[in-house]
């Protein structure tokens, strides 16, 4: 899908989160496109520094007042997850990987997050996530609208 006069409408605190928003503003019509970040120029000991690693989301200018009101509902849903998720102080959040079976628990702040599975690796969902891509029933009822 090519965009006419691209503009960066969104940087990710994590490639996977750019994929996210850039299918959620596909989901909502727009063209968008993620441009993940994969240089090795940012990494240090505990991660990913984000004052470095800056995976954006693109879309054409034309859609900036419409893309504009859809990151900031997702904006306001995740202040709220980590609000929610501090709030709940030391509890633990337990995700299970689709691709080992393995379970793994991780600190409730990360609920609502993407984390490496410490099994395989993987990409694995952590708690309560508002996408509706992950709702086959949220799917459906989309596609029939």
């Amino acid at each position: 899908m090519e965009i006419d006069d691209p503009i960066v409408a969104f940087i990710g605190e994590s490639n996977l989160e750019a994929i996210q928003v850039a299918q959620m503003l596909i989901d909502q019509g727009l063209s968008a496109h993620a441009e993940a970040d994969e240089s090795v120029v940012g990494l240090w000991a505990f991660g990913k520094l984000p004052q470095i690693h800056q995976p954006r989301v693109w879309i054409g200018k034309k859609d900036q007042e419409e893309a504009r009101d859809i990151l900031a509902t997702y904006e306001q849903k995740k202040r709220e997850r980590r609000k929610n998720a501090m709030a709940a102080g030391d509890a633990t959040v337990e995700a299970l990987c689709e691709e080992c079976g393995k379970s793994s628990t991780y600190p409730s702040k990360f609920s609502g997050t993407v984390q490496e599975c410490r099994h395989c690796r993987a990409n694995l969902d952590v708690g309560e996530f508002d996408w509706p891509y992950d709702d086959p029933e949220a799917i459906e009822s989309a596609d029939e609208e």
